[in-house]
């Protein structure tokens, strides 16, 4: 099974997912950060013929002081994850092809997945966590849902029985 380091977690998932580190994705790196300000999740898979973005953020020192700006955060590492997945698909690119024609299908399917994992360990936040799970869940559904998004908010807490798991040490 792939396995990935992260911000001292390890992702693990399963063999027929096709994770890749996007962030670190020659796409990412040579092509979409010459533009200045792009920022890029930290996974995509590709299970299904269905395409998954997941970013991974940990809190164990600062709190989380703005939830707006948390969610736009993350959602600018969406839109700009996504742009470079589209400029690959119109460049043809073989190294994105699986994760370029996922997104854009010749037949669409009903929805691709954004899921974030937000590991909060600093009880210093200005809001309980539980808050801060929902209000980012609700911002970031409001921005992308309309767009054909699943968008999930998982934690260390809520991966019973799911595909990938996440190990924090």
């Amino acid at each position: 099974m792939p396995t990935f380091q992260e911000r001292n977690m390890t992702f693990t998932f399963p063999e027929d997912w096709y994770p890749i580190r996007y962030e670190q994705s020659q796409t990412h790196v040579e092509k979409m950060m010459p533009l200045q300000n792009t920022h890029a999740v930290d996974f995509l898979c590709c299970h299904q013929g269905r395409l998954i973005l997941i970013e991974a953020k940990r809190f164990t020192e600062r709190p989380i002081e703005n939830v707006e700006h948390l969610v736009n955060e993350i959602a600018g590492q969406f839109k700009d994850t996504l742009c470079g997945i589209a400029l690959c698909h119109v460049r043809s690119e073989a190294a994105m092809k699986l994760y370029s024609d996922a997104l854009l299908p010749q037949q669409p399917h009903e929805h691709h997945k954004l899921e974030v994992f937000l590991e909060i360990q600093n009880e210093t936040s200005l809001l309980p966590k539980a808050t801060i799970q929902t209000q980012v869940l609700q911002s970031l559904r409001t921005k992308f849902v309309r767009l054909g998004f699943a968008l999930r908010l998982l934690d260390s807490t809520r991966m019973r029985n799911h595909p990938w798991t996440v190990e924090v040490h």
